[in-house]
């Protein structure tokens, strides 16, 4: 094999498979594939598809044309490179295959598809640092604290402030917080003070303290049933953000560990 054979085989390709995949929503939003005129899958299958003609002529003429097609290759994926290695496979068949007298204009079209790799590989750095660059812009725009502290807005029923959500949660959270306020407070205050929530009943005094009493526990579990739950949808939310904070910095690292292999 060839010059870019040999430099293939030094990059890390597993490596931009794991960035591929752990972060596969993501890079179909910011890396995409072309679906317009060439794309890297139907050069890949011409070059994969290319065989001996009947004039060696018109065989070198084909290598040449697909050649100059991979010039036009996308490299905004994980994938472009397997269409210069394919053509160096091609070139060295042909080099076998061929007569003797084609042998300098092989090496020259091998040059080429050499120089159109480095040209490829440096669009395509390129477009890995634009996106590590897009990254931590993203990164430092929703960094919050993450630490354990910030259960402590879950149940102070602020999460939503904290973490600058809708204004229609915001002001549904902030609606139910008073109702459990209102909840325990009375619920608190007609169990402690039950004489002076009973002074104009109509029943006696014993059946009041009882209602008294059982309206007091009443509004005490309602509070605690409508605190659980706002306070269980805010853990989950923060245990949610924390989750995607944290592959959003692992997808990063996987970029920049990706750049890295060509340096």
């Amino acid at each position: 094999m060839g010059l870019v054979q040999a430099f293939i085989n030094q990059i890390g390709r597993e490596a931009a498979r794991d960035v591929y995949r752990s972060g596969s929503k993501q890079l179909k939003t910011l890396v995409s594939n072309s679906s317009e005129g060439f794309t890297n899958q139907g050069i890949l299958n011409e070059i994969k598809n290319f065989e001996l003609y009947s004039t060696e002529d018109k065989t070198f003429l084909e290598l040449s044309n697909l050649i100059e097609k991979a010039e036009h290759s996308e490299v905004n994926n994980f994938e472009w490179e397997e269409i210069f290695l394919a053509l160096d496979n091609k070139i060295e068949f042909c080099k076998e295959s061929l007569d003797a007298a084609y042998k300098t204009k092989l090496d020259d079209l091998d040059k080429k598809n050499e120089v159109n790799f480095l040209i490829k590989q440096n669009q395509h750095l390129e477009v890995i640092q634009n996106l590590i660059n897009t990254q931590k812009k993203a990164n430092d725009s929703l960094k919050r604290p993450m630490g354990s502290l910030v259960f402590i807005t879950a149940f102070l029923g602020i999460t939503p402030i904290y973490f600058r959500q809708s204004t229609a949660r915001i002001v549904l959270y902030l609606f139910t917080i008073g109702i459990v306020t209102v909840c325990f407070f009375y619920g608190y205050m007609i169990l402690s003070y039950p004489s002076q929530f009973i002074a104009n009943s109509k029943m006696n005094i014993q059946d009041s303290l009882r209602a008294a009493r059982s309206l007091g526990f009443f509004l005490l579990v309602l509070g605690g049933i409508f605190y659980a739950l706002i306070t269980l949808s805010s853990v989950k939310f923060i245990r949610k953000k924390r989750d995607e904070f944290k592959a959003k910095e692992e997808y990063l690292l996987l970029l920049e560990q990706y750049l890295g292999t060509y340096q």
